[in-house]
Order: C-alpha cells, then structure tokens, then sequence
C-alpha cells in the first residue's frame, strides 16, 4: 500500500512510501525511484539513500531505471547492503 508519493527532482528523482507486508506483519519502505534519461545510478545515488534511509528509519529500496555503475554495485556491496536495496529497471522488463 502507498502511503506517499512526492517527485524530488523534476521528472527524474521520485519518493514514494510503502508499507508491504512481511513475514511477521508489516514493514515501512522508502521507494527511491530514479528515472535518467542515460546514465546510470551512482556511488553518490546510493550514499544519498542510505542517508534518507537513516533519516526516516525505515529500509530503502533503491530502483534505477538504466540500471547501476559497476562502481556503485561494488560500493553497495561492501556498505550499506544491510539498509538500502537495488532494483535495477533493466530486470522488470
């Protein structure tokens, strides 16, 4: 269920709320939507994730529409893997 949905950067950068069920109830999520026209998500993309996940104390589910640089996957691999999880747009189709 959505509980809220704000665009952050026009046409690119998009937040929605979600509460989505789990194995022992209900869990909240922030949904951080990226939609660039060519490049690919980044190491910066991925801090500033786990910077809102703190923020609202809630896991995030980072979901790029072209996908994430190989530096960025490293990079999450390695740090916030715990806190922030990639979707990558390319994956949906």
């Amino acid at each position: 269920m959505i509980s809220d949905y704000r665009e952050t950067s026009k046409g690119s950068e998009f937040e929605i709320e979600a509460v989505l069920p789990n194995a022992i109830g209900q869990q909240k999520y922030l949904i951080l939507a990226l939609n660039f026209k060519k490049k690919q998500a980044g190491v910066g993309d991925i801090s500033k994730a786990f910077t809102r996940a703190i923020q609202v104390k809630s896991p995030v589910i980072l979901l790029s529409a072209t996908g994430f640089s190989k530096s960025a996957h490293s990079f999450w691999e390695k740090e916030y893997k715990n806190m922030v999880s990639l979707v990558d747009g390319q994956d949906l189709k």
